[in-house]
């Protein structure tokens, strides 16, 4: 049985964003014709300095709808550096 190894808060930090910088971005990027959106920035304020230290919080941000997750196969690209880490997630 295959484990995941227990990274420490700066392995995480580093993996988590790492991979959102390989995601689209739908704030400083034209997204036409994608079926997902991102948070209303001016309902969910998402430029809070503490936000440098919360990679789970940064991805409920930057990736609010998970469209093109949850699967093993080959998915959409906009989205290939979550994308990877669930993979890892769903073959454990």
């Amino acid at each position: 049985m295959q484990k995941w190894k227990k990274l420490s808060q700066q392995e995480i930090r580093k993996r988590i964003f790492s991979a959102l910088s390989e995601n689209v971005d739908y704030y400083t990027e034209n997204i036409i014709g994608l079926p997902a959106s991102h948070l209303d920035d001016k309902v969910f304020y998402q430029n809070a300095p503490f936000l440098e230290d919360a990679p789970y919080l940064s991805t409920l941000i930057h990736n609010p709808n998970h469209i093109g997750c949850h699967t093993l196969g080959e998915s959409e690209s906009f989205f290939k550096g979550t994308q990877e880490l669930e993979k890892e997630v769903i073959k454990i």
